[in-house]
């Protein structure tokens, strides 16, 4: 593989990393927007704020703020629902992944990606293709999960075939990178 298929692959397995820890994030904020919603029919999600500007532009852009500061948790009163106070910690620490874990993993790509083509060259477009098909492990086994719940959400498994599709997009894009 030559240096700039190399750093296109490594990009390639470096944004799909990241896209999988911000699906993740979607899809564990669904799940707490669901649960809160139903307790609380007062919050308004994404969804029911961008709605709302559809039908109702004037009203819709007036409470935005206060929707949106509500959203993101500025002004959110705790509820007396130990499930949803449970959903709402790992919707919080789900975004904290992303920013430091997300990020974190994405720099380290590229420090392992380095550190590999140097050491073992030979090992390095097997080790791209490997992370990702632990990757596309890890969105089938989701999809399963996702699958077997009572309560199915159709965001949930819209996440989760996104992110299945972003992991074989890069294994494909790699395996093109590798053959040209």
């Amino acid at each position: 593989m030559h240096a700039t298929s190399a750093l296109d692959a490594t990009v390639i397995l470096a944004l799909s990393f990241f896209a999988s820890f911000v699906f993740r994030s979607l899809i564990v904020g669904e799940r707490f927007d669901r649960a809160l919603h139903s307790v609380d029919p007062t919050y308004r999600n994404l969804r029911d704020m961008g709605r709302q500007i559809l039908f109702d532009p004037i009203d819709g852009i007036r409470t935005l703020p206060r929707s949106y500061g509500r959203y993101y948790g500025h002004h959110f009163e705790p509820v007396d629902d130990p499930v949803i106070e449970h959903l709402r910690h790992d919707a919080l620490r789900v975004y904290l992944d992303v920013a430091i874990l997300g990020f974190g993993g994405f720099i380290a790509v590229f420090v392992i990606s380095s550190v590999l083509r140097r050491s073992a060259p030979g090992a390095f477009e097997p080790a791209l293709i490997a992370s990702e098909l632990l990757l596309v492990g890890y969105w089938v086994r989701q999809l399963s999960v996702v699958g077997g719940e009572t309560a199915r959400s159709s965001m949930v498994i819209l996440y989760t075939l996104a992110g299945l599709a972003v992991a074989i997009g890069a294994i494909a894009a790699i395996v093109v990178l590798w053959s040209g």
